[in-house]
């Protein structure tokens, strides 16, 4: 049974500022902070910029979460933080408010703070990754060079905003790491697994770059890929406690339930229900997380009335570790209230996913829905024989009940039914080009692997193009395929395909042990949820380009969140030293 490895909770004495530098450090950045205000009126830009040092440093003083003590900044960090807020102030001032020189002011403070929190780096990084989309959020293109979201300000820095946030937190982390004297990684459950494939990713862009690819095109091509291992890395070696993961929970659920509300706003209000021949309002991924919440409330449902960890060993979520017989409960942490609200959060804004699903309006994410829906029954058929069988009953009684009602029907709630019957559309249509587009591709692809079947072509280099491709707007339309999984064959060779398929073969087995090895039954629909998303995901790959930022930092958090709760489990038997997880 999962639980949480005791813990002394008595509060440690803790070092503080002295009042004459908290008084200082306050007072300056309150005079900056007005400086900003007078010099360029109550513009919402300067005035974020300049609360963010205070902000920052506040936040690093006064937060105590960790299993660790924090002590505070000492007196000569507020005093050098101080400085460099009036140093950019002057510079700010120089340059009469420069978008690069606004960006530039904001970076130390921020790299300081998520260097020595790399938790909410993490956290931030996973919130960014699931929120940002193309189309939804125009605002907010976090995923694309610092450079270019300056207006070239920044040409220097290559990095995204994203990127930067994940690079903080493997940085922060191994700063925290060095200073306790201990290992820089666990490895986890899945790195073993990771590695062989990301050794051929590696590869495939040294085979690009010797066959004369274009080097800034391989890394546009492959820089998503290496966000899985980083996030989950990082993920595994911070995270430690079940309020952690329910917090990484709530990130996912506000990032996407907003993604959702601005799906339906744009649908609703700005095209009022009618997409005038557009193809989409959202980019092409957002659904598959829009499904994702589906299959998560539908376990919630499922799983409803089942007893914690606690309550099946009649503890309550309160009674302390010596009451206990000195093991801390696996509810101590808040889990128990973090699950039982998110299990109401879930079901309650579950009518607005779905809507939101539908009006993406994706074809690939409906599929991916059925099959997560197949494969959480699957995996709870153990826990839930009876309800299961009742479920799949209701389940295809009520498929063939829908299907009746609107097989002829244009109108919105037949859309799901319509993107199942779009794969055999009618010649005119734009599911038919879509379908004859992926066809040719297919063709493409299969031409170019004749022709390079060992080591592919690498990364940075086109596929042939042996039949001429309809035309759309994008810098990657000869590099990325639609076919995301066969793509890694493309560009990594045949090794490198072996080796994606077994390390999806045993993630996909590990976190399948670690679901039935779990009896906390506050984690199983988390840990549902993110199994029929690994198998969700690769099935939608298959038929759209996946291999993406939003969905490699998503699978890097599920593979971390799997790691996590199996050292917990680990530690809990006593054998976490021993599995060096």
């Amino acid at each position: 049974m999962l639980q949480l490895v005791p813990t002394d909770r008595s509060e440690p004495e803790r070092i503080g500022l002295a009042p004459i530098a908290t008084a200082a450090f306050v007072t300056l950045s309150l005079a900056v902070y007005t400086a900003f205000v007078a010099l360029w009126g109550s513009d919402p830009a300067v005035v974020a910029l300049a609360a963010v040092p205070l902000v920052a440093l506040v936040l690093i003083r006064t937060d105590r979460s960790g299993s660790r003590p924090k002590t505070s900044l000492p007196f000569h960090t507020a005093v050098l933080a101080t400085s460099i807020s009036v140093l950019y102030a002057a510079l700010l001032i120089r340059l009469q408010g420069d978008p690069g020189a606004l960006v530039a002011a904001a970076i130390p403070f921020v790299a300081v703070f998520l260097l020595m929190k790399p938790l909410y780096a993490l956290y931030a990084a996973i919130g960014v990754a699931l929120l940002v989309d193309d189309e939804l959020t125009p605002w907010l293109e976090w995923h694309r060079g610092v450079g270019e979201l300056s207006g070239h300000t920044l040409d220097w820095l290559v990095l995204s905003p994203l990127e930067l946030l994940i690079l903080a937190a493997v940085l922060g982390h191994l700063v925290k790491a060095m200073r306790a004297k201990e290992a820089p990684f666990r490895p986890g459950a899945f790195l073993w697994p990771m590695l062989p494939f990301l050794a051929f990713v590696i590869a495939g862009f040294v085979v690009g770059r010797l066959q004369g690819g274009d080097a800034r095109m391989a890394i546009f091509e492959l820089r998503a890929i290496l966000y899985m291992p980083a996030i989950y890395l990082v993920f595994c070696n911070t995270v430690k406690t079940k309020r952690q993961l329910h917090m990484v929970m709530w990130i996912t659920l506000l990032a996407i339930g907003l993604d959702a509300l601005l799906t339906l706003w744009t649908y609703f209000v700005n095209f009022g229900g009618d997409l005038k021949g557009r193809s989409a309002i959202t980019d092409h991924q957002v659904a598959i997380f829009f499904a994702a919440l589906v299959v998560f409330g539908f376990v919630h449902w499922l799983y409803r009335g089942r007893p914690g960890a606690e309550e099946k060993r009649g503890t309550s979520p309160r009674t302390t570790s010596s009451e206990s017989g000195g093991q801390a409960p696996a509810l101590r942490d808040g889990g128990f209230r973090e699950a039982r609200w998110q299990g109401l959060v879930m079901l309650t804004i579950l009518p607005l996913i779905t809507t939101a699903l539908i009006a993406a309006n994706r074809r690939a994410a409906y599929v991916a829905l059925a099959i997560g829906i197949v494969v959480v029954l699957a995996v709870a058929f153990r826990d839930h024989k009876r309800v299961v069988v009742k479920i799949a009953l209701a389940v295809a009684i009520l498929s063939m009940v829908y299907a009746g009602a609107f097989w002829n029907s244009k109108s919105f709630l037949a859309k799901p039914l319509q993107g199942f019957k779009s794969v055999n559309a009618e010649e005119g249509t734009r599911d038919f080009s879509s379908n004859f587009y992926r066809v040719q591709e297919k063709w493409n692809i299969s031409i170019t692997l004749r022709h390079n079947p060992l080591l592919g072509v690498g990364f940075g280099k086109p596929f042939e193009m042996a039949i001429p491709l309809p035309w759309f707007n994008s810098p990657l339309r000869e590099y990325v395929t639609h076919n995301s999984v066969v793509w890694i064959w493309l560009k990594t060779g045949v090794a490198g395909f072996l080796a994606f398929l077994t390390f999806i073969g045993l993630a996909v087995a590990r976190a399948a042990r670690i679901y039935r090895q779990v009896e906390d039954w506050q984690l199983k629909p988390m840990l549902a949820t993110g199994l029929a998303f690994i198998i969700m995901y690769e099935v939608y790959s298959y038929v759209d380009q996946g291999w993406d930022f939003k969905g490699m930092v998503f699978i890097g958090t599920i593979l971390g969140c799997f790691a996590v709760v199996e050292r917990m489990k680990l530690l809990a038997d006593g054998s976490g030293a021993k599995a060096n997880v």
